[in-house]
């Protein structure tokens, strides 16, 4: 199967593992929107922090270094690597089972077909079929767009959970 039919049909390599870590609380419903919603006002505040190239973070970041240093912060280790933060998470089966604090993969610029961008779902329009991410862009360092945008739309290629269900 090649890669856009992998990505499309949720099937992930396991040659990496999944990305774990050990809550400190049971997970409750209640739970998780705590942890989301403070793991989002966390990423937040990094909103306008510029982008370059393999950079981790506070400072700079990009895409996937912005993720794996969220995450961090709340006990998840992921790889500072977009393809291997899309292979370690877990499937979101399809757009009605995307949720806010998922991580959202984007082709790459010079193949679509390769995982190149990851960032995080702040909201979810299920009535529109879209969301809402903030991720470390090249243009404008840490930001929040929207799926919508013909960029992104061309180049959507799956989502994977971190958080706990």
């Amino acid at each position: 199967m090649d890669s856009i039919a992998r990505v499309q049909s949720g099937a992930r390599s396991t040659s990496t593992g999944s990305i774990a870590s050990k809550p400190e609380k049971p997970v409750t419903p209640t739970v998780r929107k705590e942890l989301v919603d403070d793991l989002l006002d966390y990423a937040k505040t990094f909103l306008g922090v510029p982008y370059r190239l393999g950079a981790s973070g506070p400072n700079l970041f990009d895409c996937s270094g912005f993720t794996s240093y969220v995450f961090r912060e709340f006990g998840y280790d992921l790889p500072h690597n977009s393809q291997a933060q899309f292979k370690g998470s877990r499937p979101v089966d399809g757009f009605g089972d995307l949720r806010k604090g998922d991580l959202v993969f984007f082709g790459a610029r010079g193949s679509i077909r390769n995982v190149g961008h990851v960032g995080i779902v702040v909201d979810v329009d299920l009535e529109h079929g879209s969301f809402r991410f903030i991720h470390a862009s090249t243009s404008n360092g840490v930001e929040i767009q929207r799926s919508t945008q013909p960029y992104f739309m061309m180049r959507y290629m799956g989502a994977g959970r971190i958080l706990p269900d």
